[in-house]
C-alpha cells in the first residue's frame, strides 16, 4: 500500500536532512535522506 506524504517548505532553509519514518513509536517504516535546494 502506497502512502504519500506532503512536507510543506515554508521556512526550511536548503540543506541535506536525515528522516526516519516510525509507525506506533515502534515499527520503523522507512530511513532516508531529503536534499532541497533554493534552484529553480
Amino acid at each position: 500500500m502506497n502512502k504519500q506524504i506532503t512536507i510543506p517548505r515554508n521556512n526550511i532553509p536548503a540543506g541535506m536532512y536525515f528522516y526516519k519514518l516510525i509507525e506506533d513509536n515502534k515499527e520503523v517504516l522507512g530511513i532516508g535522506k531529503l536534499v532541497i535546494n533554493d534552484e529553480r
